[in-house]
């Protein structure tokens, strides 16, 4: 049985057109409840600081069943989300797949990287469920250069995913049917099986056991594929996503309490510009005033005296710095 729906989702990642219902143009606040969106709709969406969280009802899905996904919120860097579905008959495609597509995703490649730290905490409850919980990577190395990277945008032509449990009659993308080999990441065991579709070779690593909160770096992964499968560093990292794949179940509910996916790259060296021989620049500072005050916020850096006019209601964040030493 071939999963197509997370390649299909995975290599349209940048050029879908969702159809939003609400969008968060920051990190929402310590008050999740009063961030909750609830999404019905095939195509709907909710924009949080660092996600995309989408219902991904397939348009091949019939009428047999509904789903919803409600996003608590965001707090700081993770995510809480839930899937609330009903899918009766069998099916050998997936109804749908619910995920959170991570954005404002720097792509670079694999020799850059220093780790992609994933948090995913999660549960499923419900009767008759067949379904795959996972999180995916897609990569590429063709494509127009992109400013300040050492990578091109580019169709994945490699994906993989992570296979952290699964439900029911579920068989990962084959070509063989049988794994091609045995892959020890972190402190976990995983088989890993391979298939290529046209150009693009599809990676499924299933963990012998199910994973419910999975804490490790996902580039290792990709590192695994170097080592095993004769990428190069260069491979580019495109997209990554988190989620489930859902074929039925009823009145069942896959749960997120948690999800992070924080990127750590080493910045990409910018060309030292020529040292100038022709001239020579004096440059006298201008002596500080002297305060008469106290100083406010010292303990995050700088002088940090109040000016005149200040508001001393705003937050602490924007205070640092703000070191012109006049004050009132």
């Amino acid at each position: 049985m071939k999963l197509l729906g997370f390649i299909t989702a995975l290599a349209a990642l940048a050029s879908a057109v969702p159809q939003p219902v609400q969008r968060s143009s920051g990190v929402p606040s310590s008050d999740g409840l009063s961030k909750r969106a609830t999404l019905c709709g095939p195509q709907e969406y909710l924009e949080t600081f660092w996600f995309l969280v989408k219902n991904g009802i397939s348009e091949a899905a019939s009428d047999d069943g509904s789903q919803c996904t409600t996003v608590v919120g965001q707090f700081a860097s993770l995510l809480r989300w839930s899937t609330s579905f009903t899918w009766s008959g069998a099916s050998s495609r997936p109804r749908s797949f619910s995920r959170a597509d991570r954005w404002r995703f720097q792509v670079t490649a694999l020799f850059e990287y220093h780790s992609l730290a994933t948090n995913w905490k999660w549960s499923y409850t419900g009767s008759d469920v067949k379904a795959t919980v996972l999180f995916g990577i897609t990569g590429g190395g063709n494509g127009a250069p992109l400013p300040g990277s050492s990578c091109r945008t580019a169709t994945p032509d490699w994906s993989l995913q992570v296979w952290l449990g699964k439900y029911g009659d579920v068989a990962p993308a084959s070509t063989t049917g049988s794994p091609i080999s045995i892959a020890n990441i972190g402190s976990h065991t995983f088989d890993v099986y391979k298939a290529t579709k046209s150009s693009l070779a599809t990676y499924t690593f299933v963990a012998n056991t199910t994973v419910t909160d999975y804490r490790g770096d996902a580039i290792d992964f990709v590192r695994w594929l170097v080592a095993n499968e004769g990428y190069t560093n260069s491979t580019c990292v495109l997209s990554f996503s988190a989620g489930t794949e859902i074929f039925e179940g009823t009145d069942a509910t896959f749960n997120t309490a948690q999800l992070s996916a924080e990127q750590f790259v080493r910045p990409v060296a910018e060309p030292v510009p020529p040292i100038a021989t022709t001239r020579t620049t004096t440059y006298v500072p201008t002596p500080m005033p002297t305060p008469t005050c106290v100083p406010k916020w010292g303990q995050c850096g700088g002088i940090g005296f109040v000016p005149d006019g200040h508001d001393e209601s705003r937050d602490w964040t924007s205070a640092v710095g703000d070191n012109s030493g006049r004050c009132s």
